[in-house]
């Protein structure tokens, strides 16, 4: 039964091809974590919601219907942290929200999102068409951001200026609501990783659910090394500026 006056505590906002998907399922293990039905609501970043006077809060309690007195709830949605407007949507419906960032290499989080897309039957374009063609497909879509448009579905390099997503969300919330990991660090130092995440959330430490591949559905052709050191050239800054931002040592995503 959903308390009175529920309102989430957390939500896993990024990065698409993350590793989110295996996070979401360690924590819909804990015995006192909630996490909504639907692993991906996507209720912030659906403008229906948002029509009109007040927002649309009570399709998103639905979500939660089968709360059962957990500490903590929550939710998984990778798109909040790259659409710059969710943030704000996030403040306004819980100030005190924990968010949680998932970041991937993102060369490779790119080439990731890619063969999905490829999976789907969403790109005819090679990996280095589809680069190319980014700005354009983009700038054409404008202000279409429903799914299915290309800014959902085409934003391969876009997803990865992590920096620019980093900032944007500490414009809404405390740095000391915001924890940002490495999908690296939770694939090779799993137990260490999900005990920084249950302290965050503030709950027990000690439940330790087995490792899962973090990286589901990855390809079997390699990317390029030209179609690398592409990314590598454009994400540059972007590196160098969140390893300043956070106190990283993101040498291995200069390679």
């Amino acid at each position: 039964m959903i308390p009175p006056g529920f309102r989430a505590d957390f939500m896993v906002v990024g990065a698409q091809k993350g590793g989110t998907t295996a996070l979401a399922s360690f924590l819909r293990n804990h015995p006192e974590i909630c996490l909504s039905s639907d692993k991906e609501p996507h209720f912030f970043d659906l403008d229906f919601f948002f029509e009109g006077d007040e927002p649309r809060y009570a399709w998103y309690l639905m979500y939660y219907a089968h709360h059962d007195g957990q500490k903590v709830g929550g939710e998984a949605t990778p798109t909040y942290m790259y659409r710059p407007d969710v943030a704000g949507r996030l403040r306004d419906y819980n100030p005190r929200l924990k968010l949680i960032a998932l970041l991937r290499h993102p060369a490779e989080r790119a080439y990731s999102q890619y063969n999905m897309m490829r999976a789907r039957g969403a790109e005819p374009l090679s990996f280095r068409e589809a680069l190319r063609a980014e700005e354009t497909r983009l700038l054409e879509a404008g202000a279409d951001r429903v799914p299915g448009s290309p800014y959902w579905i085409h934003s391969y390099k876009q997803r990865g200026r992590y920096a620019s997503q980093i900032r944007n969300l500490l414009k809404y919330f405390p740095r000391d609501q915001l924890l940002v990991l490495r999908s690296e660090d939770l694939l090779h130092q799993h137990y260490r990783v999900l005990a920084e995440v249950f302290r965050f959330l503030d709950v027990g430490t000690n439940h330790r659910p087995p490792p899962a591949r973090v990286f589901a559905g990855e390809y079997c052709t390699p990317m390029s090394r030209s179609d690398r050191e592409l990314l590598l050239e454009y994400y540059a800054q972007e590196t160098e500026e969140l390893e300043q931002m956070l106190g990283w040592d993101l040498a291995a995503w200069k390679r």
